[in-house]
């Protein structure tokens, strides 16, 4: 059994009724057999396309994450530079009083 005979089985057979589809896979005629192999064959293409952007989307989220680790990192050193300015400033205010 193909694995596109399986999903088309899963199908619920009155889904396939409205439509003027056979129940079963292999009674269905070649043009329909066709239509159903390319249309489940796009759905897995879909699903790795899915996958794949689910994948960069992984990635940019742990980018995002080292880029906010950064910033914090200048925030701080920042705070640093500017404690460090003011403690100069009040050294030269006290050497000139």
């Amino acid at each position: 059994m193909s694995n596109n005979e399986q999903e088309y089985d899963e199908i619920p057979w009155r889904v396939k009724e409205d439509i003027g589809f056979p129940s079963q896979y292999f009674t269905l005629s070649y043009e329909q057999r066709n239509f159903i192999d390319y249309l489940l064959d796009k759905l897995v293409e879909m699903g790795h396309n899915i996958e794949s952007l689910e994948a960069e989307i992984e990635v940019d989220q742990s980018s995002m994450a080292a880029v906010e680790d950064l910033n914090v990192e200048m925030v701080e050193q920042i705070h640093q530079l500017e404690n460090e300015i003011k403690s100069l400033k009040d050294d030269l205010e006290e050497e000139n009083i």
